[in-house]
């Protein structure tokens, strides 16, 4: 080994030393992004829906569909409250072969983490998310003509052009979250925002400003546009009236600390170890490639 790296010509060594930097960096990176997180979820002290303060809190419950239309996975059109999706086709490249991304999407549909307190609404939109079920398979359509169990594991691979990854988190899934809680009701702006907001949508509502052009001019005037004023104010305030008994809604999302939100279909003893491993595992890539750029620069006499 030592005759090896002895015999790199320049080029050959600013490659390795810039491959051993890239790899050292980033377990250093995943290290302490995986550590970070693994402390996070150990100190933050778990929170029910009904009781849980506003800002950065932890949730563990079940996964729930909300009511409203289902929600499908694209690629085995199964029933969920999540799906993430990947399609990939294999590129040769002279003798050898990769596999490139053509189509990927994730789902942004709210969906309930349900605990024995009650409901609260999660939006998965910028959240890591850890699913229940993972699957990857092979054929040789661009869109799969079956699913995973007729196409599993890496033996299918041979002759297929195409790589299909499907995660999904299940109703009844355990569901694990760390983000930002907030309780929003109906009406929680102010008076006038509200009347501001409602007038806007009128105006680009020509049916509903022509009930307002009481001379039939094709103008609103001022006084037609108080008129209108009047109108929005008074919906707004019936609004709010029954907006009072309203129930309140709970709503988990990323906010805009910066704090990592996470959610698992885990428990949190299963999400934490994975965490520990992540970081661990990074560190060790960290170490290695250290001591091996190390002894690199010391055999080529740079150090």
């Amino acid at each position: 080994m030592t005759g090896l790296v002895a015999g790199l010509d320049g080029e050959g060594l600013v490659w390795l030393i810039a491959f051993l930097a890239a790899a050292g960096g980033f377990g250093l990176f995943w290290s302490v992004r995986g550590l970070r997180h693994a402390r996070l979820i150990g100190d933050t002290p778990t929170a029910r829906v009904r009781s849980a303060p506003q800002g950065y809190v932890e949730l563990k419950g079940t996964a729930n569909a909300m009511a409203g239309p289902p929600i499908i996975s694209p690629l085995t059109a199964r029933r969920c409250v999540y799906w993430f999706y990947k399609i990939e086709r294999r590129v040769q490249s002279g003798r050898s072969s990769h596999w490139r991304t053509v189509e990927k999407g994730r789902s942004d549909d709210l969906f309930h983490l349900e605990d024995d307190t009650g409901a609260c609404v999660v939006d998965p939109e910028g959240a890591k998310v850890i699913a229940a079920e993972t699957h990857t398979w092979f054929g040789a359509t661009a869109r799969p003509d079956r699913g995973p169990s007729a196409g599993h594991g890496i033996a299918f691979a041979f002759g297929r052009r195409y790589r299909y990854h499907e995660a999904l988190i299940r109703v009844g899934d355990p569901l694990y979250g760390l983000g930002e809680f907030t309780t929003r009701r109906a009406g929680h702006g102010s008076e006038a925002e509200e009347v501001k907001a409602l007038l806007a949508e009128w105006k680009r509502d020509p049916e509903r400003m022509a009930m307002f052009d009481v001379d039939g001019d094709g103008e609103v005037s001022l006084q037609e546009w108080e008129a209108a004023r009047r109108a929005a104010k008074s919906q707004v305030r019936r609004d709010r009236d029954g907006a009072e008994t309203a129930p309140a809604a709970h709503v988990l999302h990323r906010g805009g600390s910066g704090r990592p939100y996470l959610l698992a279909a885990l428990t949190e003893k299963q999400l934490l170890r994975r965490k520990l491993r992540k970081g661990f595992g990074g560190f060790a890539l960290f170490v290695v490639c250290g001591a091996v750029l190390l002894w690199v620069l010391q055999v080529r006499g740079i150090l």
